[in-house]
Order: C-alpha cells, then structure tokens, then sequence
C-alpha cells in the first residue's frame, strides 16, 4: 500500500473516533509533502469545523475545492461551515452546487432541507425532504421533519402517517412521540395525544416541544389553573422562539379564559412581538397588503364591473363566495352549511385564490394585482373561470345538484374579481363586532403571510379591519353579485333562525343534517384557529369579550370604531 494510503487510513480513524488533534497532525503532513492534495485540505478542514475553527475550515475546504470540483462532499461540508458562520443565502447556494453533482446525495438534500425551514421557506423544505424519503422511505430525520412541516402547514393527518412511520422503522424517541402527539392535538384526538405525549414525557421530562403540547391539551382539557402554571413553568426556561412564541399565545388564551383580561392582553403583546421576529413573519409586508386593498377599491367600479364581466353560464354552475374579516365565525358556519348533502365547502383552499395566483404569474410581471386587469380579454377571463372550476373539482367532489362554498374570509378583496367571472355568484358576508373582531385577531397565533403581518399589534390590526371591512361596504353598492350579510351574534343566540336565512338565501330546502353538524366537524380536520370551538356547543361569551378589555384597547382602535355604525352595532 502507498504510504500517502496508509497514512490517510490511520488519519480516517483517528478522525472517526474523535481524535482530531492526532487526525490533523497527519493531515497537515500530508500537505507538508503535497500542498495540493484536496483531499487533505478538506479533511483538515473538517476537523477545524469539528473543534468550532470556522474561518480557517471555510479556507481550508476552499483550497480543496480549487483543485477538485467534482466530489459533492465537499461542496456539502463548505456549505455546514457557512450555515455556521450564518451565512444561509451562501449555504444554499454551495449545497446545491453539490445537488447538481449527485441530486440524491442526501446529506446536502438534509442541509438545504434543514437551512431551507429555518428560513421559514416551507415549502422549499418540504420538497427537499421528500425527496429523501422518494430515495429512502425509512430515513428517519427525514420522515420526522416532513411530518413537522405537513403539521405546521395544516396538515396533520398526513403528518401523524409519517411520524407513526418513523416510529416504527426506528428507535422511538421522545421527539417523535412528541411530534406525534400535537399532530394528534390538532386532529382533536385528545384522548390519544395525552397518552403519546405521556409517552415523550417519560423519555426526556425536559424535552420543551412535549412540554408544549402537555400544556395545550391541559387548556383544551379544561384544566386552565394547571395550565397556567404549566405554561408559566416552560416560559422561566430557555426555550426556542417557535415554542415560545407559541406557548405564550397559549398562556394568553389561558389567561383569557381565567378571566385576566389585563394579564392576557400582556401576553398576546409579547407574543405577537416573538412571532414578528421570527423568519416567517420578517419575510412578509402587511402594508404591501394594504396597499394592495386600496387598489382595489379603485380599480373595481360599478362601471368596470359592468363592462368588463363575463356572461352568465348557466351550465358550469354558479358558486357562492363565503368572506368575512378573520375571527367572524366563518369557520363555524362553513361547518353548519358542510353538514348539508347538497353543500360542498373547499375548507380555505380557495379555487378563487387560485385564479388570482395565476393571473398574477401571468400577467403581473410589470403590473401587480388588480393593475393588469384591464389587459384582460373576454378569452382570459373564460380560461381563468374554467381554470376555477377545473381547482375546485381538484378540492371536492362536485356534483350536478351540489352547490359549491367557496370560503375564504380574505376573499372580501377578491369579491370584484368573483364578480367579473361569476356574474350570478352569490355572497355570504360575515359580521361580527369590530372591537371584538380585532381583538380576536390580535390574540391568535396565525400562520405567516402578508395580511396576517397586520395582525402583530393592535393598531395595525385596526387599520386592516378598517380598510378591508370599508372595501366590503364599497362592494355592495358597486358589485352587481346578490348578497346577504349575518351577525356571528344573531347565529349563537338564534342559531335556527339565523342559519334558515342562510339556506334560504342559497336556495336550498332545510337539512335536519344541520343541526348534528358538530358530529360531522368532529370528524374533520379543521385549519383554522377555530378547530376546538367548532365542535363544541354554541356559546356567547365571545360576544362582547371586549368589553372585558376596554381599559386595554383604549384609544387602540380609533379607526374601525368608526364601522360600528355602518356595520349595524351599537357605538
């Protein structure tokens, strides 16, 4: 055997067994010999990465990389370097310079995977991981940080396929009995994530995800003055901000049930801080939304929509648009009209969002929403309906008889667009007090997105309710969709009245399907912050919750105060 050989192999095993001081020595002479030799280079700089060296392992595996391009570890272990000197857009970069050599090597598939959902760029990381579990169905990281993702992205059933997966292919940890568990959370399997997350519990009692998920089902429970000092408990701890932002809206909510107004408000505040400092939140523009409302109250005109609608089609059906401000109670009614057989709801995955998606990437390159509108023929339009009811069959089973809820509460924005396609559409409108509308938005952990950006201080959150909530009341005088307005208040304290209204105005004949609704939700998993009260039986205390926080909202909502009338509440 060479000697160059042999002294590689005693300088390999004394790397692998955690001797780096003994493995570098070699190295280094090696390089005495062969300045050259990339091997040697990247090796040594491996181990200066290994004893936390990270300026001189970047130069050491760079010089490796000068003469040899070819070898897709090298490329990965510069990457690993450069995420630990926080350099993230670099790292990507480097790990898919080594995806382009070999596009299964699935150490840089982890890496890129990993970097990529530390950005909060989910999507990228659920691509990345699932294409190692396409290489290898059993890799264990892989499976649990997929199921992670699906869970944060409103998709717990296929989250708890995989975690029960990974459990069985590998030595179950606390983590993944963990994981499993707030899956099951989120699926109201109550019952089942107390035993699993007892499970992770018992493994590592520290272990701050189980911790979380132990004080989330103690609230759910009922068990509000254990979890608060559950809550209050994890919160002294060092804990990552994901889990802690998290946990402190439950700690808010909590205390809102105990009846602290001044105590919770506290805590939704600095929540809503931690959520805005975290990569997912840094990334979005609520004014950029905003902005985006206005414009649209200037494009759509009675005149606009006048000229510019599509003609009716009685074939291809007439669907009916479901908005309303977040926190109305929409969630709540989509379920009560779903429990009817003629009635299909696409749970927030809106074909109408869908539409506007693809007129954006087509024709917003110069212009953004609603601005290109006018560049729109009567053949766009055609292929933009179609392309509506082609997502919609994607989403459900349509029927000849079915009538399709298309329910987005954002989709108060998108009404002139609905209008231009669907001219016969019908708009079910949610109402629900302002002061308790923005209240409630403030207090809830929402996913990351442009207009949910507004909802991290109570001020803004005021601002958004005030122009989103005036472009609706602009729509009804210049729209020419037929539409009726509900109360969330009228719904809990006349539910029957209310929802007949409601069928009425669809055109439907009465379900006694309706009334068992809560049986159905039950069996559904439900994306919204509104999954656990859905189920449960109407109740009113949420109405008029902000009288329990007037001292605190006190001059906080100067502009949505100002719809209270025009909305038909008292001031």
């Amino acid at each position: 055997m060479p000697q160059r050989d042999s002294d590689f192999q005693r300088a390999r095993a004394l790397h692998k067994n955690g001797q780096l001081n003994g493995a570098m020595t070699i190295y280094r002479d090696l390089l005495a010999q062969n300045p050259h030799d990339p091997d040697a280079h990247h090796l040594l700089g491996v181990a200066l990465f290994q004893q936390g060296e990270l300026p001189r392992a970047e130069q050491e595996i760079r010089r490796a990389l000068t003469h040899r391009t070819d070898d897709p570890n090298y490329f990965n272990n510069l990457a690993n370097v450069l995420v630990a000197q926080d350099q993230p857009e670099k790292a990507l970069d480097t790990y898919t310079a080594a995806l382009e050599l070999n596009p299964k090597h699935i150490e840089s598939l982890m890496g890129a995977g990993s970097l990529s959902f530390n950005l909060g760029r989910l999507e990228e990381a659920e691509d990345l991981f699932r294409k190692i579990v396409a290489i290898d169905p059993h890799h264990y990281e892989a499976l649990n940080n997929l199921g992670v993702i699906l869970a944060r992205t409103d998709r717990p059933s296929e989250a708890v396929t995989l975690f029960r997966t990974a459990i069985r292919d590998a030595n179950a940890t606390a983590e993944l009995f963990s994981n499993l568990a707030r899956a099951l959370e989120m699926l109201n399997e109550l019952a089942e994530a107390r035993q699993i997350v007892s499970k992770a519990l018992a493994k590592n009692s520290g272990l701050i995800p189980a911790r979380l998920v132990h004080c989330h089902l103690l609230r759910r429970e009922g068990n509000l003055s254990e979890a608060r000092v559950a809550y209050e408990s994890l919160l002294q701890d060092t804990i990552p901000r994901p889990e802690k932002v998290d946990a402190m809206y439950g700690y808010g909510l909590t205390l809102d049930q105990l009846l602290e107004p001044e105590a919770a408000f506290c805590a939704f505040t600095e929540a809503n801080k931690l959520a805005s400092d975290t990569p997912e939140f840094k990334q979005r523009d609520g004014r950029r939304y905003l902005d985006n409302v206005e414009a649209c109250r200037n494009w759509f005109t009675r005149d606009f929509i006048q000229a510019r609608s599509l003609p009716s089609d009685d074939q291809a059906g007439v669907p009916v648009f479901f908005v309303g401000f977040p926190r109305s109670g929409t969630t709540l009614m989509e379920q009560i009209l779903a429990a009817h057989p003629d009635v299909v709801t696409t749970a927030e995955k809106s074909p109408l969002q869908h539409v506007r998606q693809h007129l954006t990437r087509r024709f917003g390159s110069k212009r953004p929403f609603p601005d290109f509108l006018d560049e729109l023929s009567a053949v766009h339009l055609q292929e933009a309906r179609d392309l509506f009811w082609q997502d919609a069959g994607r989403l459900v089973d349509l029927e000849t008889h079915t009538v399709l809820v298309d329910k987005m509460p954002l989709n108060i924005v998108d009404l002139g667009l609905a209008n231009l396609l669907f001219p016969d559409a019908k708009v079910i409108a949610a109402l629900r007090d302002p002061r308790d509308v923005c209240l409630s938005c403030f207090m809830q952990n929402f996913g990351a997105s442009d207009a949910m950006a507004n909802f991290l201080d109570i001020k803004t959150t005021d601002k958004a309710y005030a122009l989103i909530m005036g472009l609706w009341i602009h729509h009804k005088e210049v729209l020419t969709l037929p539409f009726m307005e509900y109360k969330y208040e009228d719904l809990v304290e006349d539910f029957h009245h209310t929802t007949q209204r409601i069928i009425d105005f669809i055109g439907l004949d009465w379900s006694g399907d309706i009334e068992r609704y809560r049986e159905q939700a039950a069996n559904r998993f439900i994306s919204t912050p509104s999954y656990r009260d859905v189920t449960s039986q109407l109740y009113t205390r949420a109405s008029g919750r902000w009288q329990r926080y007037e001292k605190a909202l006190e001059g906080k909502l100067p502009e949505s105060s100002g719809l209270i009338a025009d909305l038909g509440y008292e001031p």
